[in-house]
Parts: C-alpha cells; structure tokens; sequence
C-alpha cells in the first residue's frame, strides 16, 4: 500500500508539472531574471500543501521583473523547472531580491519529484535559520551535471504585505559578488550618513541651534531605518529577534517622518510666518507619526505600513507646501528645504509606487529612498552651513554696531564729565515730571501745582507779568451722564491735547486740577494780551466739534477765569490770592452764559 500511495503521489505531481517547461542554465550564465519564467497560483484558503499546489489548476505566467502582489490575506505559489546544461555540478542561488519578506518554504523536488527536499527561510525567522548567511532571502541550489529539478516556493506573509520580488537564478559566486557589491555601497552610504550625523550633533552642541540638533535627528531615523530596510540590523544587532525587527523598520519610518515635521519647524522658523491653524496642523501630524511609530512596536506591521504613509506623506507634502510658499516670498533657507525634500519625496514616491505595483522593479524604485535622501541631506548640509554662515555674519554686524556704540558712548561720557551734575539734575528733573503727569491727559497733576506753585510764589519775588487760568468743561456732568465715562475720558484727553498744543513757551504749564477743571500758568506782558490767549484756547476746543447732546452749544465748550498779575514788579503776590481771583472770574464766567472769558488784573 506504501508503494501504492508513492505512485500516486508521483502520478498526481506528473500531472499537476506536466506545464512547466525546462528552464536551461549553466554557472558561467549571466544573471537570470525569474519572474517571466515562473508559475504562479493563489491559494486563499492557504491551506494547500505541496500534494495540493501539485495537482491544482490555475496557475499563471509570470510578468515583468518582479512578482507583485500587493497586499491580501492569501498565499502564493511559484514554480520553475531548472536544467544544469553544463557537463558540471552548478552550485546556484535563487534570489527573491531583498531581505524583508515574512515567509518563503522552498521544496526542491528531484529525481522527477521522488525526493524533495525542504527549506524555510524568511525574515520572521531567526537569522541563523537561513540557509545563506546574507541578508537577502535566498535559496542556495546544487545542481549535478545534466540535472533538472523542480523548484516549488510558497510564499505567505504575516499580515498580508507582499513585498515586490524581484527573483533571479544565479551562480554562488555571481551572487557572492553581487552582496558584496551592495555591502560596500551601503557601508559607504550608511558611513557617509553617520559622519553627517555626528558633525551636525556636534554643531548643535556648539552652537545649540535647534535647526542642526533637528537635522541630526532626521539623519539618525534615516540611517536606522536603511539599516534596517536592508536587513543589516537584523544580520549583526539582533539576529534572533525577527518580529522586532519588523516593527522596527515601520518605526523608524514613521520616526523620521516626524523628525522632518520638527527639523522643517525650526529650519523655517514657521511660528514666525504661520497662523495657528497651520502650525496646528503640522503638529498634529507629527504626533500622529509619533503614535504610529508606537503602533508599530506592536507587531500591528501592515497596519503601521499603511498609516504610516498615510500620515508621513501629508506631513512631507504640507512641510513641501510652506516651504514653496515661503521660498515664493524670497525665504533663502525655503529655498534649499524645496529643492532639497522634492528629491526626497521623489525617491520616497518611487519605492513606493514599486509597493504597490505601479511601477517595474529597477535601480531607481529600490534605492529610491536612498538616492532621494542622500541629495537632501547634502543640499540641506548646505542650506544649514548657509544659515549659520548668515547667523555669524550677522554676529559680526551686531559687534561692530556694538562696538562702534560702545566707541560714542565713551566719547559721550568724556564729553559730558564736567556736565554730569547738571545730567543728574537733569535726569531727576524729567523722572519728577513723569510722577507728576496726570495720567489720563499728559497734564501735570494737582500735586504738581501744589509744588511749582510753592516754589515760585513762596521762595521769591516775582520779576515778570504773571497769568493764571482755571478753566472747566462745560455741562460736563450731563456729558458723563448721557455718553458715560469712557467717552468724558476721551474728551478730557482731547481738550488737554489741544490747549497743550497751543502753549508755544517752555514756561508755560498746564495742570489737571481735578475732574473736568484744568489750570494754567503763563507769561503774559499785559492783560489784553492774557485774554487774546486764553481766547485762542476757547477756541481751540470749540474747533474740535466734539458733540455734546447735554449742552446748549450742542459741542463741548469751555469757561475760563483769568487772574492777571502785572505791576509793580517785585512786589509780594499770594498763590491763594491769585487762584482764588482766578476761581471767582470762572464762576463770573458761568454765570455768564459759559463759554467765554472773565479776566481780572491782580
């Protein structure tokens, strides 16, 4: 019964191979492209076993370079049929092109399938499990002379992200050589981001410039995520823990894509020309990619894929945005953030488009983030060395004007040496007119009037004619009433704006005195001469046609009473007796009919 059921298998393997056809190779044979060579069939139930896949139907034609199948829950099949040609035993390598696919079970079927032979490999296993010690998940096959043998592969994912594959057959050496090759670039690369790195880490610490701290951060994420991408960390740093390594590689994706919101903050220095909802905005997709790059540590990988994108590319295309904006408007450092993430988002958009199937596999696509990135961290180097050279030019300027400050200063003081006491009082003169100017209007205060008044009436005779004027707003109770006190604050500045505009001698003061009642002091050499002025003030108030629905006038109006003191000089002059003279020609002035002036000679 044994030999029964080995017959059948053979018979139902013959039957389901009997379509593949015999692929001829030979070691000394260029690089050969598998994809157009391959059989290809879906299993949604992924349940199917080798007997299974054997003696299905439905199986398809490779096409282009590279098997793409996108994202889905099913599992794959491929099959090829090898032939050595050569009259030697070929050792051979069949390449699925990258280091990150979950899982790839190989059956090599010999001897017309009687013996096959099992192999698993893959990036959800441990890396000592691989049956080559590379980091690109590979196949190594020995072929005797003249052998053909059937090469059957399953494909399945861990959460149903297919990677392109761009499958080759090629000898041991050749693909010996080619990882080489790739090794140096990368070694180059990767060496050539961290130096970059570094340099700026340093600069940042020098200079704390968050720009160069920012950048420095972009460059870490990107060298991490390359070194993960490319299956380096996996190989050397932690070998048998594949599921980190995994959500590792969407972390720092989606790590850096937040470090490029912030560089781009700083950089820019967007708070200075964004509004809020812009800078909003930015911020919120920053904190997105931050928690995606959490989820991904989750084991949530294709999800994390998914969001990742879906957050970081708005991210990369709303910095690109402002930038051009600012870059439109003359923004030197914009101008280098442009030129230098449109290379990068254009080998970002290349890889991906390569996910997705939307373009063949070529050198562009794979290295897309690679090539994109190392012109932008070099145009960006640049834009970084640009902006501190303008910083130290700037630190020059603001020395010189230091200096040349510093240089007036000191021949300023020398000049004023023998003058300082004068400064002083000088000085302490001006401070005393600030603590006693009224607030509200720029007069002086009645504290003021207290003691100019003391000081010029009680400490000395008086040598020149004299005038003192108290005036008051008229009806201005019933202004305050209707129109409230905001507005009776705004006409009490305006009044006190256009009698201070009229006084054209240093000695002439005027005083709040309280309310709505103001006073001035002035020179004046007669008594007609007194009134002629104070008239023009009359009527400067009346000429700022500010209504007034209280009063008669239909405007705001004033009511002045003058005390002139003329002859004799030198004679004794009280400051009660002149305000109370004053006083008593206002209220001769109300009872007037208001808005006119009394006057009286001392």
């Amino acid at each position: 019964m044994a030999q029964l059921a080995i017959g059948l298998a053979g018979l139902v393997g013959l039957a389901g191979a009997h379509a593949l056809e015999a692929l001829p190779w030979q070691p000394q044979a260029p690089t050969l492209n598998l994809v157009p060579q391959a059989e290809w069939l879906e299993d949604r139930s992924t349940r199917l076993d080798l007997n299974g896949a054997r003696a299905a139907g439905g199986w398809q034609y490779g096409r282009g370079n590279a098997l793409a199948f996108g994202y889905t829950p099913s599992a794959f099949w491929v099959r090829w049929r090898i032939t050595n040609t050569s009259q030697q035993p070929a050792d051979a390598v069949i390449d699925l092109g990258h280091p990150r696919h979950d899982h790839a079970h190989w059956h090599v079927l010999r001897l017309g399938g009687s013996r096959v032979e099992q192999v698993h490999s893959g990036d959800r296993l441990p890396f000592a499990q691989q049956p080559l010690p590379h980091r690109h998940i590979a196949l190594p096959l020995q072929l005797a002379p003249r052998e053909t043998v059937d090469v059957w592969l399953r494909l399945s994912t861990y959460d149903g992200l297919f990677e392109p594959l761009p499958i080759t057959l090629q000898s041991r050496s050749a693909f010996e050589a080619a990882m080489a090759r790739e090794d140096t670039i990368l070694t180059l690369f990767h060496g050539g981001v961290l130096a970059l790195g570094l340099y700026h880490l340093l600069l940042f610490a020098i200079t704390r410039q968050k720009a160069l701290g920012h950048y420095a951060h972009c460059v870490g994420w990107l060298l991490l995520w390359s070194l993960t991408s490319r299956g380096n960390v996996w190989q050397h740093v932690w070998p048998g823990a594949p599921d980190f390594n995994n959500g590792f590689l969407t972390f720092t994706s989606s790590a850096a894509f937040a470090a490029m919101g912030l560089f781009a903050n700083s950089y820019l220095r967007l708070r200075e020309h964004l509004s809020r909802p812009w800078l909003m905005a930015l911020q919120l997709l920053v904190a997105l990619n931050v928690g995606d790059a959490l989820l991904a540590l989750t084991g949530q990988h294709a999800l994390a894929v998914m969001l990742g994108w879906a957050t970081g590319l708005p991210l990369g295309i709303l910095t690109l945005a402002l930038a051009t904006r600012l870059a439109l408007h003359g923004h030197r450092a914009a101008r280098f953030y442009v030129a230098a993430f449109a290379l990068l988002c254009l080998g970002a958009l290349g890889y991906i488009a390569q996910v997705a199937a939307l373009v063949p596999v070529n050198g562009f696509s794979t290295w897309g983030v690679e090539i994109g990135a190392t012109f932008a961290m070099l145009l960006l180097a640049l834009g970084l060395a640009d902006m501190l050279d303008a910083l130290g030019l700037e630190k020059v300027a603001a020395e010189r004007r230091a200096r040349l400050a510093q240089q007036a200063l000191v021949a300023k003081l020398e000049a004023q040496v023998k003058e300082r006491a004068q400064a002083l009082d000088a000085a302490n003169r001006r401070l005393y007119e600030v603590s006693v100017t009224d607030e509200l209007t720029g007069a002086f205060n009645r504290r003021h009037f207290n003691d100019f008044c003391a000081e010029l009436f009680d400490h000395a005779p008086r040598q020149e004619p004299l005038a003192f004027c108290i005036f008051d707003l008229d009806h201005f109770k019933a202004f305050n009433d209707l129109l409230g006190q905001a507005a009776g604050d705004q006409v009490l500045r305006a009044v006190s704006g256009a009698v201070r505009a009229e006084l054209r001698r240093s000695g002439d003061l005027l005083f709040r005195l309280g309310g709505e009642e103001f006073g001035l002091l002035f020179t004046a050499t007669s008594k007609e001469g007194a009134r002629q002025f104070v008239e023009r003030l009359r009527h400067a108030i009346r000429q700022l046609h500010i209504t007034h629905p209280g009063s008669p006038a239909g405007i705001v109006t004033a009511s002045f009473g003058v005390a002139w003191w003329g002859q004799p000089l030198g004679s004794p002059l009280s400051r009660e007796q002149l305000y109370a003279q004053a006083d008593a020609q206002l209220h001769g002035a109300k009872k007037a009919g208001r808005d006119q002036v009394a006057l009286l000679p001392v």
